[in-house]
């Protein structure tokens, strides 16, 4: 990854019959390591899903009861949580963030508007994914994970995303 970065910023020796010698300087490769490192973080919490590497974290995930909820401990390294399966629901459901689902949250002091195993609900709560109804198991639970510092798994195509220049890059991503 370190050399596609450097071919993009145009940090790759183009002629090799010349010699450069340098006596103090930056350490562009630690530099451009945290760079690197900062931008797929950013890919893997905000692009699509189906450009990131998506895995199963149902065997990681931990579940808790809280009242009429369930709580689904994401595993280490966890950035986005997308769908969850509990074993007793019909059909899988996607995470969403709790804006967007409070009012089927407020309904649910009313036994009659409660989620069921048809219609389940899973939302982003401060400490994992809040699930109703709590109904068996975690059966699946796909999530977008870091791999860790030294592994980029990516679509190609996000590897067009790579700024061009980094001293000073305007918000469409475009240098100064």
């Amino acid at each position: 990854m370190l050399t596609i970065w450097r071919n993009a910023l145009g940090l790759t020796p183009v002629n090799d019959n010349c010699n450069i010698s340098s006596v103090e300087s930056l350490d562009i490769d630690r530099w451009l390591c945290r760079h690197m490192r900062q931008w797929y973080l950013n890919i893997l919490d905000t692009a699509d899903p189906w450009l990131c590497p998506v895995t199963n974290a149902a065997r990681q995930a931990d579940l808790s009861r809280r009242g009429l909820f369930g709580l689904i401990t994401l595993p280490e390294g966890t950035r986005r949580a997308l769908s969850v399966k509990m074993s007793e629901w019909i059909n899988p459901v996607q995470v969403q963030p709790y804006v967007d689902v409070m009012d089927r949250v407020r309904r649910m002091a009313s036994a009659f508007a409660r989620p069921g195993c048809h219609e389940p609900l899973a939302y982003k709560g401060a400490q994992g994914v809040m699930v109703a109804p709590v109904q068996g198991t975690v059966e699946h639970l796909s999530v977008i994970a870091d791999p860790g510092e030294e592994l980029y798994i990516l679509d190609e195509v996000l590897l067009s995303t790579i700024p061009k220049c980094l001293m000073h890059v305007r918000d469409d991503g475009n240098c100064l």
